[in-house]
């Protein structure tokens, strides 16, 4: 391949255009890439954008497979995971709310990202592989033909310039300017509604309280450095530690249960915050932060009816989908697109066909998007519930480790063959998944709720939701990770087996899942977990 043959042209340079170039040039170094970024860097520190917080799958994307362990280690905020702390009467004691999270930094490393910092350390590195970076440059009209696909951009000094290029991949965020090119039909489901703010201090969780019972419960770095959620009905407020010593807080609710008009101004959620969360509301009052910057947002929640094209373009980050910031899923997804559209190149490479490779890449991203979908919509309404809650909370992340995030922290997640020898553990364990949000739906209106322990420290006993996350960073034959993986399906029979045991003393042929979890081998130790986690029995 030569000239424009050869050329792929990413529309914007941020964290998924960035991320995508230097995946392909990795995997690809002949091709010519050039980006075209609207933006002039060096960009801000502390840049306004969502997507601080990472998970295990775009820990591992970013530190392995792209290979920036050191300047993640170096530069960025290691991130000991997700924290949650659940209502309790006006919380104004967090002593008294239950904590679920970890003591200890996970194997499967996370970080918080300074989205400035990585941009800028992405630009310099992008320009030392000999991508050509194109700052400054408005895009003004994208041409997709047939045979290769025209950009025309113009600088910030007038002048205009068009690239031909053989792809034409866009990671321009809210510009979505191929979906507005293309008419993209983008489907909206029911959204929830944000508002956050940058302040410049450290807002530290443990500020909240002076009993030494309750600082000593886990190290002070572990609260010091995950993304601390305090759940409500209807709500989350997030709190993420930044590199330079400032914070991120936003507030996430579901316009069901809370007036959005009440998140339009910082004013106005400060006087939310008063309301539903006076310890942090008191706290910033006291300490007085300098407020960065200010945005709210809402319908946020979309995808575009296609994201791969056998045209040879294709669509990454948000300017294709965005789901719910509620477990950090937006770097995941991310990873996933970029990784399918770099097997579709090398498709493309080898002069194969794109059309049915084109169709699968979409089923399996958007078979994600639509368990993360399940995983949040219409449920911000069970977090008064604190046993629903605590369930959701330990099923969710027991899924989210057990199917196609251990295949992708395995390299293994566009393994035909591997897809195919596990394709009904995968099929059945987001049946089960869907399922089992209604059942927490279920539950929070219909049981009673119960006293949990305090301290669910997830980390202090070895139990279900450990060893399918510790199984993340374990190098599998293929052989040995199909067998994980069907494992792992049995753990999660099990799991919600002993839900429906413990919430309702209900057996589990009386349940909605008895069809799902026919014919598991029960795993009596997971029974024994969940009851110590919740209940310390």
């Amino acid at each position: 391949m030569n000239g424009a043959d050869n050329t792929i042209v990413i529309l914007g340079g941020g964290l998924a255009g960035s991320t995508l170039a230097k995946q392909l040039i990795m995997m690809y170094p002949n091709l010519d890439i050039k980006i075209l970024e609207f933006n002039s860097y060096p960009v801000p520190l502390a840049k306004f954008k969502v997507g601080e917080s990472t998970v295990d799958m775009a820990g591992h994307y970013l530190r392995n497979v792209l290979q920036l362990e050191a300047h993640l280690e170096q530069e960025q905020l290691p991130k000991y995971g997700l924290r949650f702390f659940l209502p309790d009467g006006d919380n104004t004691d967090i002593t008294t709310r239950v904590e679920v999270g970890n003591g200890q930094r996970p194997v499967s490393k996370s970080y918080q990202l300074d989205r400035g910092k990585f941009e800028n350390f992405m630009h310099a590195t992008l320009l030392e592989q000999g991508v050509d970076f194109i700052d400054s440059a408005k895009v003004v009209n994208i041409a997709i033909n047939e045979s290769s696909h025209r950009v025309t951009y113009v600088k910030d000094s007038g002048s205009e310039h068009t690239i031909e290029a053989r792809w034409v991949l866009d990671a321009s965020g809210g510009a979505r300017l191929l979906q507005k090119t293309l008419n993209l039909e983008a489907v909206h489901t029911k959204s929830h509604h944000s508002a956050w703010f940058r302040v410049a201090g450290k807002v530290e969780i443990n500020d909240l309280s002076t009993d030494p019972q309750w600082l000593a419960r886990v190290p002070e770095v572990a609260r010091q450095l995950c993304t601390n959620h305090l759940i409500g009905k209807g709500y989350w407020v997030w709190i993420i530690p930044l590199s330079g010593d400032n914070t991120s807080i936003g507030v996430v609710v579901d316009p069901e249960y809370h007036d959005v008009e009440q998140l339009k101004t910082l004013e106005s959620t400060h006087a939310w915050l008063s309301q539903h969360e006076p310890q942090l509301a008191a706290l910033l009052q006291a300490k007085q932060f300098e407020v960065m910057d200010y945005k709210a947002m809402g319908n946020f929640t979309y995808r575009c009816e296609s994201l791969f094209s056998p045209n040879r373009w294709a669509l990454t980050g948000i300017c294709g989908s965005f789901t719910d910031p509620f477990y950090s899923p937006g770097t995941d997804f991310i990873a996933i697109a970029n990784t399918l559209i770099c097997k579709l190149v090398g498709e493309d490479l080898a002069g194969n066909d794109l059309k049915a490779p084109c169709m699968a890449s979409e089923q399996m991203y958007f078979a994600g998007y639509d368990s993360l979908i399940s995983t949040v919509e219409n449920q911000y309404g069970i977090f008064a519930h604190n046993l629903a809650t605590s369930c959701k909370l330990l099923w969710d992340g027991t899924l989210a480790w057990s199917g196609a995030g251990l295949m992708f922290c395995n390299d293994r997640f566009t393994d035909a063959k591997i897809a195919m020898e596990v394709s009904d553990e995968l099929m059945l364990m987001s049946k089960l998944h869907t399922t089992m949000q209604q059942v927490f739906r279920r539950w929070s209106t219909s049981i009673p709720d119960r006293e949990l322990r305090k301290d669910i420290i997830v980390d202090q006993l070895d139990n279900f939701g450990q060893r399918a996350q510790r199984a993340l960073v374990q190098d599998y034959s293929d052989e040995a990770l199909v067998a994980q993986v069907k494992q792992n399906f049995n753990t999660l029979c099990t799991l919600a087996v002993a839900m429906f045991k413990l919430v309702e003393d209900k057996p589990v042929t009386d349940s909605e899942v008895a069809l799902l979890v026919s014919g598991y081998r029960h795993e009596p130790e997971v029974e024994t977990e969940l009851n110590n986690l919740l209940f310390n029995h």
